[in-house]
């Protein structure tokens, strides 16, 4: 990872025949990148996507080095698979800055509310608890770094058998973010919503200077409750030492779990 002059974070490469993937739960997808003379062929679901735009869209707005946005129009709302192949490099290196993926969310009207639950609100479950360096603490960033009311509360017990969490039960929404800090260090996690369990990963070698989302999930019903959960474990890294794509002189610091908040979305009549 570099950065470019404006001090934004992006991904390189200059090797031929690389390629990147990733699944979602969402709509259509947004990449924002500066690819000059590359080939490649972007797919989702094995379907071909070939509409680019200037990076002057909207949905490359914090990505301010990008040159093209590369976009999918009219996928359902659901699973996806998305693949970014390169079939040749060109004489500069390939840039992704990053991008978007569409959220649906349920609700009957246009006109939704964002309600944010803070990482120190009293219906946090956190375990252990809070307060000490075996437990959750809490730390005041400054208002830069774009947090939910300026703090986040983090854990860097990384342990499978008493695995350290945060959870929190909502009703009435139609989608959820989860909201939280990126530092460098390894930081693979799990979130679980209800009984579904996602093991994710935002190990980084650069410090994000802003709240990321680390989490999203649109098309809940606004009936049910929901249980969300944000654990410093990740059963397919049971070692926090070494992570497989790093090089092995790569210093960083042991996994850490940090949490802003939650974004529920609804509208306003049905958020609790």
């Amino acid at each position: 990872m570099e950065y470019d002059n404006q001090r934004i974070p992006y991904r390189r490469t200059s090797t031929q025949k690389a390629s990147m993937e990733f699944d979602y739960i969402g709509a259509d997808v947004y990449l924002c990148f500066v690819g000059i003379g590359a080939s490649y062929a972007f797919t989702v679901d094995g379907n071909l996507i070939t509409e680019t735009r200037s990076s002057a869209d909207p949905a490359c707005s914090k990505y301010i080095g990008a040159e093209t946005l590369l976009f999918s129009s009219g996928m359902s709302m659901g699973k996806h698979s998305a693949r970014l192949t390169f079939s040749s490099i060109g004489t500069e290196d390939f840039r992704f800055f990053g991008g978007i993926v569409s959220m649906g969310v349920t609700s009957s009207s246009t006109q939704l509310r964002e309600r944010h639950i803070d990482d120190v609100d009293a219906g946090w479950a956190m375990v252990p608890g809070r307060g000490d360096s075996w437990s959750w603490q809490t730390q005041t960033d400054a208002p830069s770094a774009n947090l939910i009311n300026n703090t986040h509360s983090f854990t860097c017990i990384y342990d499978g058998a008493n695995v350290q969490s945060a959870t929190y039960n909502f009703t009435g929404a139609g989608g959820v973010v989860l909201r939280g800090t990126i530092g460098v260090g390894l930081q693979p996690y799990t979130i679980e919503l209800n009984d579904e369990v996602i093991p994710l990963d935002a190990t980084s070698v650069v410090q994000y200077a802003q709240s990321v989302n680390l989490f999203f999930r649109g098309g809940l019903d606004p009936s049910k409750q929901y249980t969300i959960s944000l654990r410093n474990w990740n059963e397919n890294y049971p070692y926090c030492n070494r992570l497989y794509y790093l090089p092995p002189t790569q210093p960083l610091m042991a996994c850490c779990a940090n949490l802003d908040g939650l974004v529920l979305l609804s509208e306003e009549e049905h958020l609790l």
